[in-house]
């Protein structure tokens, strides 16, 4: 069973603990949160049940449904105004594991478009800090990054580091 938007976004609010600052309406999507890490951020969270429905998808995955509140046959684009820091999340509940794409990498994109982890990464998450898996996107290959809740402000740190890498590089 999938968790409700106001529960996903009251887990990912415990998760930040003492570094939450401040956070718009829990019962909206996305979630706005300032946070000090230990600088002060403003961070939109675009953040998703992930699962391996059966028949969804194949056995070594697990996926999101993206959307961002398009219509059926309109295309999608992240919010990046006001000076936000954009992160795109799945959460799976099974594992307590948050994984995070490369939301620069998600552009124009069709209604529910699905994106994958696979498996490995997810199980790989659960022994280690951080896990990482290389997947081609239309924009370029990104790095997705999981991590068990209780590294949650580690993921975030490291996938803003690769955000600012990549803008260096690019």
């Amino acid at each position: 069973m999938s968790l409700t938007t106001s529960e996903l976004n009251k887990y990912f609010i415990k998760c930040l603990g003492d570094s939450l600052v401040d956070s718009s309406d829990v019962n909206e999507k996305p979630l706005c949160v300032k946070v000090k890490m230990p600088e002060e951020k403003k961070l939109r969270v675009y953040l998703y049940n992930s699962g391996n429905p059966p028949g969804g998808r194949p056995l070594g995955e697990y996926k999101i449904v993206l959307n961002v509140g398009q219509s059926y046959g309109c295309r999608g684009n992240f919010d990046y105004s006001d000076g936000y820091i954009v992160l795109l999340i799945g959460y799976i509940e099974a594992h307590d594991v948050f994984v995070f794409w490369d939301a620069t990498r998600h552009k124009d994109f069709a209604f529910n478009k699905n994106l994958q982890v696979k498996a490995a990464t997810v199980l790989t998450a659960l022994a280690n800090e951080l896990s990482y898996q290389n997947r081609k996107t239309d924009n370029g290959t990104e790095i997705v990054i999981a991590a068990k809740s209780e590294n949650l402000k580690l993921a975030i740190r490291k996938r803003i580091d690769l955000m600012v890498e990549q803008m260096i590089e690019g």
